[in-house]
């Protein structure tokens, strides 16, 4: 379902990396003829990527012990994955957009 019919055209925002996929001109193209309203930010800035901050939350779960099959990983990161409450990424989303706000009233100066 696109973006749009779940929260309306001025209720989210696209936000990815800046990588060299992301930024090229077909990914651009795409963006742009899709209206699809994206956060422009410095390239490769994992601090402003909300997704980057579940990814450490379920890393310090996971990494607390050896492995010796992915499938262990997989399985037990599948199981940390379901445990998030959904009030924790809550406050990671929240933690984010208060990062971005800042990150814009400065111009896209780092944010103190």
């Amino acid at each position: 379902m696109p973006m749009t019919k779940l929260y309306g055209k001025e209720k989210w925002r696209l936000v990815h990396d800046n990588a060299r996929i992301h930024a090229g001109k077909l990914t651009q193209d795409f963006l742009k003829a899709s209206q699809i309203p994206v956060i422009q930010h410095l390239p490769y800035s994992p601090d402003l990527n909300p997704i980057e901050r579940v990814w450490a939350h379920l890393k310090k779960k996971i990494m607390v012990r050896a492995y010796e099959r992915l499938y262990k990983i997989i399985d037990i990161l599948t199981v940390e994955w379901v445990k998030i409450h959904e009030t924790m990424l809550e406050s990671l989303i929240n933690g984010h957009c208060d990062r971005v706000a800042r990150v814009y009233e400065s111009a896209g100066d780092f944010p103190i």
